[in-house]
């Protein structure tokens, strides 16, 4: 039972981390389209942890660098 607590409390703080460094990446990323990085950064940032995820995978595309 302890070790199930300790476990969720590390997955969730390593999805935190992970959260913030999208958050940071959004921000310090430049895009084709200056409307995209507000709308991915509003999306990552009120969606928590699925956001981060089609982040991941979807929103790499739209950067230049």
């Amino acid at each position: 039972s302890s070790a199930l607590v300790i476990f969720i409390l590390l997955v969730g703080i390593l999805l935190s981390f992970d959260w913030l460094f999208v958050l940071e990446d959004i921000l310090q990323s430049d895009f084709k389209d200056p409307t995209s990085e507000m709308l991915w950064f509003l999306f990552v940032l009120f969606s928590l942890f699925v956001g981060t995820i089609v982040y991941w995978i979807f929103g790499k595309d739209s950067k230049i660098s």
